[in-house]
């Protein structure tokens, strides 16, 4: 997904038919993860098996980052959560 973000996110999602791809793992800015909108749009038009929350390094503080997997786990249950450079799973 790269950085996406955006009013246009839903139809550029819905305009390349990602959900008919059977998406093994998804890896997603986080910021897509803790929004109402965004998270609905994942989840009508990606449809992974597993969603892979990234980025959340960029943020400054421990307690920043607390509170977004919050948000993210809240949206996404099972999500996995890359929080540090090189995180890795084996899924």
């Amino acid at each position: 997904m790269g950085d996406s973000a955006g009013p246009t996110l839903s139809s550029e999602l819905k305009a390349y038919k990602i959900k008919k791809e059977n998406i093994d793992a998804a890896f997603i800015p986080y910021w897509l993860l803790t929004k109402k909108e965004s998270a609905k749009t994942i989840k009508d038009h990606i449809n992974a098996k597993h969603i892979i929350a990234m980025h959340l390094s960029l943020r400054g503080s421990s307690h920043d980052v607390d509170s977004l997997k919050k948000e993210i786990l809240h949206n996404f249950p099972k999500a996995i959560i890359f929080y540090k450079e090189l995180h890795s799973i084996k899924i």
